[in-house]
C-alpha cells in the first residue's frame, strides 16, 4: 500500500490535529447518554443445500470415518467411470497417485496408488464391496474397475482404528468400502456418454425395472471405455467392457439381494522412471516404450510397447440374505465369489516376461444384530479364502525378435499352491447412548493362515500352458 505524507504550508499548523482536538473536547464536555438494554434477537434459517459438503464424517464411529455420496462421486470419482480410489482421493489425509487423468491405469503389482495418513496400500486392490472382500492380496486389478460409477451409491473410508465389524484383509492404510446403488423403486434408465483428451471415450447404459408386484426389482447395465496413453504410443485402456446385474427381492421377513458383474480389459503399460530420471520433470512426458521394435539387442527390442501390456477378465458375484427374527433382531448372511484371469507382459532385462494370474477368491460373512436392555449388539464371523499370487507362482520368459514375435526361453518361476490363504474374523460389538454420550466397544479375533506354495526347479520344462 502506498503512503502519501501530508505537508502543511509553511508557517501554518495542519488543520487535522485541530479538528481532532475539538472533537475530543466536545465528547468530554457533552452529556453521556444512559445505557439502554436491547431485547434479545433470534435469527433462524435453513442451510443452503447447494452448499452442502460432498462428503461427511461419522461422529459415532470410533475411527475417523468419511463417507462420500453420489455428489462426491460425480465431482471426483466419475471421470473415468470407475475406480473407488478416485472417489476418496480428495478426502483429508488421502493421496491417490494416478498415472493418468482418468484413474483408469492398472498399475502392475501390489501398489495401486492409494496412500492414507502416509501409509501406502501395497497388498493389491484395497477395499470391500458391501462389506465383502472380493479379492485377496494380489498384483491384478482386483475389483477396482469392476463397478461403474453410476452403479455406486457411495463409498466410505475408515482411518486409524477400524471397528471390528468392518471386515477386510489389510487395513493399515485404511478400510475402504463401496456400496451398490441397488434397483430403483421406479422404472427408468440412465445413459451416460463421455469424451475427453487423448481420445477418451466412454458409454454407459443402465435399465431399472422398478418395484414389481412380486416385490422384485432388477437392474442391468453395460459400459465400454477406452483412451490413448497421454505419452508416447499405445492405449490405456485399449478396451474396458463391463456388464452388471442387480436384484432385490422381498419375501415377508426375508430380504434378499444379488449382484453380479463381469469385466474384460486390455491396456498398454506405462514405462516407469528410474530414480535419476524422476528428478528431471522435463523427462516426464518423454520416456516411454518404443512405438515399434527398435535396436538390435534383446534389451532394446524388449522396450517395444507391444511387449509391455496387460489383459484381464474379472468376474464377481455375491448375495445378501437378511432375515428378521423379531422387532429388534435380524440375521444376515453374505456369501461371495470372484475370479480373476489374466496376464502381464513386460520387459525384464534381456527377456520379455509373461506373468500369468489365475485365482479365485470366495468366502462368507454371518452377522446377528439385536438389542438387549437398550444396548445394540452385533455378533459376527467372516471368512475369506484367496489363491496366490501374491506371491508370484508362474513367470515365463521369452526372447524378443525384430519382427515383433516371441520365442520361448525358459520358465523363470513355476509353483503349485498346496494351501490357500485363509483369513478368519470373529467379532462382537456393543453400542449404547447415554444422553449426549455414545459409547461403542468391540472385540475382534483374527486368524490369518498364510498360503503354502511348492516351488519347482523349472530347468528343462518346456513351453507348457
Amino acid at each position: 500500500m502506498k503512503q502519501f505524507p501530508v505537508h502543511a504550508p509553511s508557517g501554518r499548523r495542519p488543520a487535522f490535529p485541530r479538528c481532532c482536538a475539538a472533537l475530543l473536547s466536545a465528547l468530554a464536555c457533552g452529556a453521556v447518554p444512559a445505557e439502554e438494554t436491547l431485547p434479545p434477537m433470534l435469527v433462524t434459517g435453513e442451510a443452503d443445500a447447494s452448499q452442502a459438503p460432498w462428503f461427511d464424517s461419522d461422529p459415532d464411529s470410533p475411527s475417523t470415518l468419511y463417507r462420500v455420496g453420489r455428489e462426491g462421486i460425480e465431482l471426483f470419482g466419475g471421470k473415468g467411470g470407475s475406480n473407488p480410489y478416485s472417489m476418496v482421493s480428495r478426502l483429508p489425509a488421502v493421496q491417490m497417485h494416478s498415472t493418468d487423468a482418468w484413474g483408469l491405469v492398472n498399475q502392475q503389482g501390489g501398489n495401486k496408488g492409494l496412500r492414507v495418513r502416509g501409509e501406502m496400500a501395497t497388498h493389491g486392490a484395497n477395499g470391500t464391496v458391501e462389506g465383502m472382500p472380493l479379492n485377496g492380496p494380489g498384483p491384478g486389478p482386483g475389483y477396482l474397475f469392476l463397478l461403474d460409477a453410476e452403479n455406486i451409491a457411495g463409498v466410505s473410508l475408515a482411518q486409524g482404528p477400524v471397528a471390528p465389524d468392518r471386515f477386510s484383509l489389510y487395513d493399515s492404510a485404511g478400510q475402504l468400502d463401496t456400496r451398490i446403488l441397488w434397483p430403483r423403486a421406479e422404472a427408468g434408465g440412465v445413459v451416460s456418454l463421455g469424451v475427453g483428451e487423448e481420445d477418451f471415450r466412454r458409454r454407459f447404459v443402465r435399465l431399472d425395472s422398478g418395484r414389481l408386484a412380486s416385490d422384485t426389482a432388477l437392474f442391468v447395465s453395460a459400459s465400454k471405455t477406452g483412451a490413448d496413453k497421454w505419452r508416447s504410443s499405445g492405449q490405456s485402456p485399449k478396451r474396458r467392457d463391463t456388464f452388471a446385474l442387480g436384484l432385490t427381492q422381498g419375501l415377508g421377513p426375508l430380504d434378499m439381494k444379488f449382484f453380479a458383474a463381469h469385466n474384460e480389459m486390455a491396456a498398454d503399460n506405462y514405462k516407469g522412471l528410474t530414480y535419476e530420471q524422476s528428478k528431471d520433470q522435463s523427462l516426464y512426458d518423454e520416456i516411454d516404450y518404443d512405438a515399434s521394435p527398435t535396436g538390435r539387442s534383446a534389451a532394446q527390442l524388449a522396450n517395444w510397447q507391444g511387449y509391455n501390456r496387460q489383459a484381464f477378465k474379472t468376474t464377481a458375484a455375491f448375495a445378501e440374505f437378511d432375515y428378521a427374527l423379531g422387532a429388534d433382531t435380524h440375521l444376515v448372511f453374505k456369501p461371495f465369489y470372484s475370479k480373476e484371469d489374466g496376464e502381464y507382459l513386460y520387459a525384464s532385462g534381456n527377456v520379455v516376461r509373461k506373468w500369468r494370474i489365475d485365482q479365485k477368491t470366495y468366502g462368507a460373512i454371518a452377522e446377528l444384530h439385536t438389542r438387549l436392555a437398550g444396548t445394540g449388539l452385533t455378533f459376527g464371523y467372516g471368512w475369506v479364502s484367496s489363491e496366490p499370487p501374491a506371491p508370484a507362482t508362474r513367470w515365463k520368459d521369452y526372447t524378443p525378435n525384430a519382427s515383433g514375435g516371441l520365442t520361448f526361453s525358459r520358465w523363470s518361476m513355476l509353483a503349485d499352491v498346496d494351501h490357500r490363504h485363509d483369513l478368519h474374523n470373529l467379532f462382537a460389538v456393543a453400542e449404547r447412548d447415554f444422553g449426549a454420550l455414545d459409547v461403542k466397544a468391540g472385540v475382534r479375533y483374527v486368524r490369518d493362515v498364510l498360503p503354502s506354495i511348492k516351488y519347482y526347479d523349472p530347468a528343462g520344462v518346456g513351453d507348457l500352458s
